[in-house]
């Protein structure tokens, strides 16, 4: 309210001062004489002030004052719908993480299955006696190495020294190789009957080794050991 005051009071006071004027034209008739000049002039001037002060009155409580509580209003209906826009977000928010939490807690959970799902695949060929095992499980310890080599003979080789390092109890067949590590490893079944054709041999006689096959073998067993340390 205070703010609508002082302008109309301002008005009213330089209206009152606009008529100097007719101030000085009554002094003139009562006194009989006429002022001088420069007094008229200053007159006129301190009128022409006077009446610029009243317009700028007048255009800033019809125009500037209306149009500020236009804009209060605008900002106060803004705010309440800024507040509800947050106030959803902030409600999706628990639900997308939720929903990204239930994800990644089923793919952990579809992951965790096909791994024991292979495990269990592999669990009946590793050695019963707990001493002879690595220290980790026998199937982790091929994945990494099968990332590492390129033929598929090596398949064959790494096969051939975990048995003799008495982490194998037995070789896989070719299908449940396949169920665990896949055709892109293993190869054909022609191509494991092959390669492990060699294996078996020398299995059930190292004679029939050949110089190529032990120096393959040398080369393999570090390579098991090493990642068998770095799974301890």
């Amino acid at each position: 309210m205070n703010r609508l005051h002082k302008p109309h009071e301002i008005m009213c006071y330089a209206a009152i001062v606009a008529a100097v004027p007719l101030l000085a034209k009554f002094v003139e008739v009562a006194s009989g004489s006429e002022l001088p000049p420069t007094i008229w002039h200053i007159t006129w001037l301190i009128c022409g002030i006077s009446l610029v002060v009243v317009c700028s009155c007048l255009v800033y409580i019809f125009v500037a004052i209306p149009l500020e509580a236009v804009l209060k209003r605008t900002k106060k209906s803004k705010v309440p719908s800024e507040r509800q826009q947050k106030e959803v977000e902030d409600d999706k928010e628990p639900e997308a993480m939720i929903t990204s939490v239930n994800e990644v807690d089923s793919q952990s959970k579809e992951h965790g299955q096909q791994l024991d799902e292979r495990h269990q695949i592999f669990q009946p060929y590793v050695a019963v006696d707990e001493d002879d095992r690595p220290t980790a499980p026998v199937l982790d310890i091929l994945d990494s190495l099968f990332k590492e080599i390129k033929a598929k003979k090596d398949v064959g080789i790494a096969l051939y020294c975990v048995r003799d390092l008495k982490w194998l109890a037995s070789y896989p067949t070719y299908n449940d190789m396949v169920a665990v590590f896949g055709t892109d490893i293993v190869g054909s079944k022609s191509n494991y009957s092959t390669y492990m054709a060699l294996v078996r041999q020398t299995t059930d006689d190292y004679s029939n080794a050949t110089s190529e096959f032990l120096t393959d073998v040398r080369a393999m067993k570090p390579k098991l050991r090493r990642i068998e340390e770095g799974m301890r």
